[in-house]
Order: C-alpha cells, then structure tokens, then sequence
C-alpha cells in the first residue's frame, strides 16, 4: 500500500469510492433518503475533485496500481474535507495510514489544529486519531437537505 499525491486521473476512483463507502457506512446513523443525498443522488460528479488535487494536500491510498482511498486537506485552514476508503478495503488499517499523511503534510505547511465536520458514523475513528468533539451541527446539502454532523478538532 502506498500513500501518494492525487492526480487527475484518479477523480472517478475518487468519485467511486466515495459514495460506496456514504452508501455502505452512512445507514448506520441517517436514513436512507439523507445517505442518497449526502452520496450525491444520481448525479455523477466525478468533477467536483478536480480544483481541490492541484489546490491542496490530497492523497490517494493506491494498492497495486488501485485507488482504494483518499482524504483531502485544505491546507489554508486545516479543515479535512474528506477520508473515505472504499467498503472491500475497510478495517485494514488505511484510514489510519491516510490520516498519519496527513499529519506529516501539517508540518511541512505549518498547520497546527485540524479540524473536521465528521459524519456521526465516523466520529469513532477520528477520536481514535486523537480528535475531540467540539459541537454538533446540521449540515445542509444542496436543496436543503440536512443531517447531524460533529465538530472536532486536534492540536498537533
């Protein structure tokens, strides 16, 4: 497994494992009806990454030539925007390695505190990663869709 740079090739795998993992870990806490807006309906967007790998730290877990998982910092705030592992992959410790990334990437751009709008079923991981919960907020998707989200932050 590696850990590397995103390139614009990636943005369908991108795409893909995105709204695999919404799709297979989101039921957990929303229904059916906030997973298929959150995962984007049936609209396919695989676009949407394309500003953000030139822009910022966005890295790619790739397996032998497969992207199996990404997570992208905007490195002007220390906001993570994404962590997503495709479903097959989960639980083999990727999420963790693509965090690990990150945090060295905070150094080298002189981030000191991240922070995170995680999903309520993600909340588990990113405490495991030493983050705190700081605030419940609703997000709101395109078309004033909402679901329940946690703020949380880490000092590095």
């Amino acid at each position: 497994m590696t850990i590397r740079r995103a390139k614009q090739e990636d943005k369908e795998a991108l795409w893909s494992i995105q709204t695999q993992a919404i799709r297979r870990q989101g039921l957990s806490h929303y229904s059916l009806e906030q997973v298929d807006t959150w995962a984007g309906g049936n609209t396919h967007r695989p676009e949407m990454y394309t500003e953000s790998i030139d822009k910022d730290v966005f890295l790619v877990a790739d397996d032998d030539g497969r992207v199996v998982g990404f997570t992208h910092l905007k490195d002007q705030t220390g906001e993570i925007c994404a962590l997503y592992v495709h479903p097959d992959y989960m639980g083999r410790g990727i999420g963790r390695m693509l965090f690990e990334r990150v945090q060295e990437e905070t150094h080298r751009v002189n981030i000191t505190k991240l922070y995170v709008k995680a999903s309520l079923n993600a909340v588990e991981f990113y405490k495991k990663m030493g983050f705190i919960s700081d605030q419940q907020i609703m997000h709101r998707f395109r078309g004033g869709m909402q679901i329940p989200c946690m703020i949380m932050s880490k000092v590095i």
